[in-house]
């Protein structure tokens, strides 16, 4: 069995996860599932995923069809301009690896530049992990920019939602065409676009993946910043390098975790159930829940652990005694308006994520800066931690989690999209708080 974790640059508000069951029959709907399961933020991409591992494709197969898929449907979530995080996990070798091909800050960065990295990723997965041909993971995608999709509520959504989004779009002869109606109003979920440029651009690396990086998309990309005033290199382009990582492990009773480690969030979930899981002096067993009472304590338990880990998530999360300092900074009557008692400095809000989950027949699983500005909150200011620098690389909130048992068979695939949302929303998932902590 193969795990399969994705998180990609995006924007969204959506918890993703899967749970196998020992005796789960396998369901075309609905799980839970027993043999294979392939998650979206968009049923269509799931489907399309799915399509491949019925093609004996693998889950790292399945993930990246899944994510160009993702790239066209939800243009405004992700695509290979981006960049990102794979957790992968190999049951039969127990290995678990991450592949970091997060976006990289240009050679001549400031505090608002970086570049994706998503189409090198990718590959570099697939060459790892893939069985099928590259192509073959590519077409779908290009078949449903150039014949048609339609917008999704999420699109809708951010259209309406994204300030001066309709003036930005009018200005670009290429996204009035995609994106405005024949009555210059902007689609609407339901509404069938096409995307054939997109396509063209596609079938570019369907051919020939590094054309991204130092072939005539290369150009065309680099031309295109240019006339926009960026700043991306040549250089930057072709000096783009992913990482393999060890992941993150902590245990869950009789359970292993494994998370994304820096420059994702999988450390500050840890944090945040390392701070709820102080028995002795939470005593968060069923109980906690008992009456409206017992609920209410709970849960603001649960809220002031979250501050305290977002506030140290710029600091040092990994320390085994932290969540007990932290935890005993809590109060059970009381809770802070001023920020300054949780952390000396903050960080910003990070947006655009998208999340794939993967499980294929063999038990194999996979599951993808802040950006300082003029914000301040009361007095306290924005943290340096994350401004961009030249070659670095952004933190996020993304936190891909694979849970197995004691005989490494994958019981648990979760994530998010939503930007800094995505951890709570992770460590607030039933099956995760009851192991953990109640």
């Amino acid at each position: 069995v193969v795990a399969v974790v994705v998180l990609l640059l995006g924007t969204g508000a959506g918890l993703l996860a899967y749970f196998l069951t020992k005796d789960s029959p396998d369901q075309s709907s609905g799980g839970p599932y027993k043999r294979v399961a392939v998650v979206t933020d968009t049923p269509q991409c799931s489907v399309i995923g799915k399509n491949i591992l019925d093609a004996n494709g693998s889950a790292v197969d399945a993930a990246i069809t899944a994510m160009f898929c993702l790239g066209v449907v939800s243009m405004h979530s992700s695509g290979i301009g981006g960049g990102g995080v794979m957790l992968v996990y190999n049951q039969t070798s127990k290995q678990v690896k991450v592949i970091d091909f997060r976006e990289t800050a240009p050679a001549t960065a400031h505090k608002n530049m970086f570049k994706g990295n998503e189409m090198r990723g990718m590959h570099k997965a697939w060459k790892r992990h893939g069985r099928l041909p590259w192509k073959q993971l590519v077409q779908p995608a290009i078949n449903l920019a150039r014949k048609g999709f339609k917008v999704t509520q999420a699109v809708e959504d951010a259209l309406k939602t994204t300030k001066g989004i309709k003036d930005d779009i009018e200005n670009d002869p290429g996204l009035s065409e995609l994106l405005l109606t024949k009555n210059k109003k902007l689609v609407k979920k339901g509404d069938v676009i096409k995307n054939v440029q997109y396509a063209e651009t596609l079938e570019t690396v369907r051919d020939n993946p590094d054309s991204f990086y130092n072939g005539t998309l290369a150009s065309e990309i680099l031309r295109d910043i240019k006339r926009v005033n960026g700043s991306v290199t040549e250089e930057d382009l072709r000096s783009y390098r992913w990482i393999l990582r060890d992941p993150y492990q902590s245990n869950i009773r009789d359970m292993k975790m494994y998370l994304t480690p820096p420059p994702t969030s999988g450390a500050v979930l840890a944090l945040i159930l390392n701070i709820l899981r102080g028995r002795s002096w939470y005593n968060m067993t069923s109980s906690a829940r008992d009456d409206v009472n017992a609920t209410v304590l709970t849960y603001h338990r649960i809220i002031e652990s979250f501050k305290f880990s977002y506030a140290w998530r710029t600091k040092k999360m990994l320390e085994p005694e932290l969540g007990d300092v932290l935890r005993h900074k809590i109060w059970d009557n009381k809770t802070y308006t001023n920020v300054s008692y949780y952390a000396d400095s903050f960080s910003n809000a990070d947006y655009g994520t998208t999340h794939v989950a993967v499980l294929d027949q063999n038990g194999d699983a996979m599951a993808d800066f802040d950006i300082p500005d003029y914000e301040v909150v009361g007095d306290i200011s924005p943290s340096p931690f994350n401004f961009p620098e030249p070659g670095k690389r952004p933190f996020s909130s993304m936190c891909p989690t694979i849970l197995t048992d004691n005989d490494g068979k994958v019981r648990f695939v979760i994530g998010a999209s939503g930007g800094k949302r995505i951890t709570t929303a992770v460590s607030l998932v039933r099956p995760i708080l009851c192991l953990y902590v109640l």
